[in-house]
């Protein structure tokens, strides 16, 4: 027994057991492991970590023309997808109830910017904390597959009339009292499963006005369009 015990107490010319070369060399392997995906985890999240994911803005080619018609202003736009992965265009903006604003064409908010520009708008506004109104409405939506284009026209009867995405702050800034310039913005986003809430019609998914749609949305605006 006392010479087994000699040769199991035997070290390394290092000074090291026979088993600690081994520890240390798991411990590296662990530590790369981590760092690997800790810093894939990253890439994933916000630049800080925080969770958020960051979006890559969908390629596309954007278009929208205005004309002042006896009271009215119309849009014309269209939006053609360039990229290779399907998005989903905001081209119909409903409350949840169905029911159309009469002073706009086929729905879309009507908001105010401090430089004195008048915004018709067709994409999510981030939702504050507490703000129930602006998630009472939904996204009508059309999937466009690479290359595919959609469009639409809209009226909006003169003068403005202010028309939020909620009854309160979230929803988009009071009109100005002398609009000088007007531009058509539309949201679009890369179509995700996830974001759907009603799959009633794959071609044209409904989303929810939620702020992790606001989030992932990209805002494609036309250029000003004078007004006086």
């Amino acid at each position: 027994m006392d010479n087994t015990d000699e040769k199991m107490k035997l070290v390394s010319p290092a000074g090291l057991s026979p088993a600690q070369p081994l520890l240390r060399w798991l411990r590296v392997v662990i530590v790369v492991v981590l760092t690997v995906s800790m810093g894939g985890w990253l890439a994933a999240c916000g630049p800080d970590g925080s969770g958020t994911p960051k979006t890559v803005a969908p390629k596309t080619s954007f278009a929208a023309n205005f004309s002042r018609v006896e009271e009215s202003l119309r849009v014309r736009w269209s939006v053609t997808n360039t990229g290779n992965q399907p998005i989903l265009a905001f081209d119909r903006i409903l409350p949840s109830d169905g029911v159309f604003d009469p002073d706009v064409g086929n729905g879309a908010y009507v908001i105010g910017r401090s430089d004195g520009t008048i915004e018709i708008a067709m994409r999510a506004f981030p939702v504050p904390k507490g703000i129930e109104g602006v998630q009472a409405y939904v996204f009508h939506t059309t999937r466009l597959a690479p290359g595919a284009s959609t469009g639409g026209n809209l009226i909006v009867l003169l003068p403005f009339r202010h028309r939020p995405a909620a009854p309160v702050k979230g929803g988009g800034d009071l009109l100005p009292a002398n609009p000088r310039r007007a531009v058509f913005c539309l949201g679009v986003i890369a179509a995700d499963s996830r974001l759907v809430s009603q799959a009633r019609d794959s071609e044209h998914p409904v989303l929810p006005h939620t702020q992790r749609v606001a989030d992932a949305q990209t805002r494609l605006c036309s250029d000003p369009f004078a007004l006086v």
